[in-house]
């Protein structure tokens, strides 16, 4: 059973294995992505089977870390930085967009922040950007809502505290 569902997982995570996402994973090792698909599969016990989910969860304790610090530090009322805008683009392209893909860097444009996507197979760039408000923190897409900093950075830590709770032994 389990090798037959790493073999499942695997053709799946191969739809988007070019993807600038699937390029740059949460881990170091390049095979991260295919060792979060493989912790879906049932756990057998083994030695091996443990050592996959700490490999699983570690990258997702890193990451809880890093938002954490950050959206600690935000602070709308001293404008909104390259950082912090990099910071809200990504929390509102996983709100809001997910799936295969990628936010680029934030590109200074004027009294916002510009950050082009990457989506599918090809990281093919969409048209429109995701933008962040220089001022307000506001961040918007062309086919989205808009939203504020503060309720969009508690969407983004209420998901990377499932992602914890998921992967946590």
């Amino acid at each position: 059973m389990a090798n037959t569902c790493f073999i499942l997982l695997a053709l799946l995570f191969s739809a988007c294995a070019g993807s600038k996402q699937a390029a740059r994973p949460a881990s170091s090792d390049p095979e991260a992505p295919c060792y979060l698909l493989r912790a879906g599969c049932p756990d057998s016990g083994t030695d091996g089977d443990r050592q996959l989910l700490d490999h699983v969860s570690r990258p997702r304790q890193e990451e809880w870390r890093r938002f954490d610090a950050a959206a600690s530090a935000f602070n709308v009322a001293d404008g909104v930085d390259r950082a912090e805008a990099e910071l809200l683009g990504r929390a509102y392209f996983s709100w809001q967009l997910g799936g295969c893909g990628a936010v680029d860097d934030a590109q200074d444009a004027s009294t916002e922040w510009r950050m082009p996507l990457r989506f599918g197979f090809s990281g093919a760039r969409l048209p429109d950007p995701i933008r962040v408000d220089k001022t307000t923190g506001i961040v918007s897409y062309a086919k989205g809502p808009q939203i504020q900093p503060f309720a969009l950075l508690q969407i983004e830590r209420a998901r990377l505290k499932e992602n914890l709770r998921r992967f946590a032994r």
